[in-house]
């Protein structure tokens, strides 16, 4: 934080369960101002392909994803 712009890459784990959905989204680094709950909160929002085990089923998985917040010009 330079400017007074909070800019950083936020990084989050992130459980997907057996249909896509976001079951729980944890916050392993903030980078302050509100960053870590706003992409906690977009994640909780989404949803993603299953992962599919080698028998063909779809199986709960966790993820890392890092969300990047850049200051505006």
């Amino acid at each position: 934080m330079t400017d007074g712009a909070v800019h950083g890459t936020v990084v989050l784990s992130v459980q997907v369960g057996l249909g896509g959905r976001v079951e729980w989204v944890h916050i392993d680094h903030d980078i302050g101002g509100g960053c870590g709950e706003i992409a906690a909160a977009a994640l909780r929002e989404g949803v993603f392909r299953p992962a599919i085990a080698t028998d063909g089923r779809p199986v709960a998985h966790i993820i890392r994803y890092e969300y990047e917040f850049v200051a505006a010009k």
